[in-house]
């Protein structure tokens, strides 16, 4: 199998004080990752590091990150336009605030399109609206005539999927993108990262603190909690014979919280 990311001994601090601690964790390539913990597990920060979206109080202190067997924390500025959105593309846990609130989404999407794929404006709006009706966007000239403050939440969050998923992307970082929606926007945006995994040949790690969200849509979990990854293995592994006490601490409370919704 062969592996699209790998992390080798990551330890980062914020201000001295240890945020992840030797994260080794290995991603194979078109396949899903759930990472999985508590808030303040540590999980968003490794996607966000893994993007390079850290301030500069964060200080990676020991280890690698490795995509396609190239160093990323050794890139300048430079070398990241080229990776940020066209490789690594990301999904933040709240989409509308990405979004410039003084623009329209026309603007917004056609702008990212014709940055990294130098298309005509013609060109740049078929593949919008073809990407967004992909992800259940049946009227996209209304959605792109909009300005985002105009979306519901699970609109604009299938907006935000499919610009990342316009650019093509080898790996897809997506942070707790159902947290901030509704139970039925939930749903319905599990569902589009459902078929995005059977349509599309990419690799995607999704941080969620729900086991049930992992559980559907993962093919590996990664159990993170204080920093580090306690527990990593296949989806039937990791849900059916668990093996740290905090990964079944995480399963016994989905299943009381399912019980409770049930």
């Amino acid at each position: 199998m062969i592996n699209l990311v790998e992390y080798h001994h990551i330890d980062l601090y914020y201000q001295d004080q240890p945020v992840l601690k030797d994260i080794c964790l290995t991603i194979p390539k078109n396949k899903t990752v759930a990472i999985v913990g508590q808030s303040g597990s540590g999980k968003s920060t490794l996607l966000k590091l893994t993007m390079q979206l850290l301030g500069k109080d964060a200080v990676v202190q020991n280890g690698r990150i490795l995509f396609e067997g190239q160093e990323l924390l050794s890139l300048n500025t430079h070398s990241w336009q080229s990776i940020r959105g066209r490789e690594i593309g990301m999904i933040f846990q709240n989409a509308s605030q990405y979004f410039d609130p003084r623009k329209k989404i026309k603007d917004q999407y056609l702008e990212i399109l014709s940055k990294h794929f130098n298309m005509d404006k013609n060109t740049a709006l078929e593949t919008a609206q073809k990407q967004m009706r992909q992800v259940s966007l049946l009227s996209p000239d209304s959605v792109l005539g909009k300005y985002p403050f105009e979306l519901s939440g699970g609109m604009a969050q299938r907006v935000a999927i499919a610009m990342a998923l316009s650019l093509k992307p080898k790996l897809l970082l997506a942070d707790e993108p159902t947290s901030a929606l509704d139970v039925v926007s939930q749903k319905q945006i599990l569902e589009e990262f459902r078929m995005i995994k059977e349509r599309e040949e990419m690799t995607i790690m999704i941080v969620t603190h729900n086991m049930a969200v992992a559980q559907y849509l993962a093919d590996y979990i990664a159990v993170m909690n204080h920093g580090g990854i306690v527990e990593f293995g296949t989806r039937d592994q990791i849900i059916y014979s668990p093996q740290h006490p905090y990964t079944k601490l995480l399963l016994e409370v989905t299943k009381k919280e399912e019980h409770y919704h049930g």
